[in-house]
């Protein structure tokens, strides 16, 4: 779910998507939620929760209070938190379980996968 922050915001869609996220393993489900904003979702303390207790997580680059945010709740160190601060778009760190991955998903602009995969209005081409 794109926007995920915006759910917070309303207690009705908050408390559905928490009973949704709680049991949605039991039936083989993954939810997912998208958010530039980190900090407006981690002040609602239910959402706190559900991160801080999800098995996967892909962090990209982030404004430095978005990153310290994220590194209390986490418990993640300096070194950590500079592998999705200060990046370019591809790069990051994912969380899996309790292992953290630092990756470089960088495509060539040039490319054909980068015009398929490009979430940029203005480069999206016909292939």
């Amino acid at each position: 779910m794109d926007e995920f922050h915006l759910l917070f915001s309303n207690r009705y869609a908050a408390e559905y998507f928490l009973r949704l996220y709680k049991r949605a393993r039991k039936w083989g489900l993954s939810p997912t939620g998208i958010t530039q904003n980190i900090e407006e979702l981690l002040a609602n303390q239910d959402a706190r929760l559900m991160l801080a207790n999800s098995d996967f997580l892909l962090l990209l680059n982030q404004t430095a209070t978005d990153a310290d945010a994220l590194c209390e709740l986490l418990k993640l160190s300096d070194e950590q938190r500079a592998f999705f601060t200060g990046v370019q778009p591809g790069q990051g760190m994912a969380k899996s379980g309790t292992a953290f991955i630092p990756f470089d998903g960088r495509i060539d602009t040039d490319s054909l996968l980068y015009r398929l995969y490009t979430t940029k209005f203005e480069d999206r081409k016909p292939a």
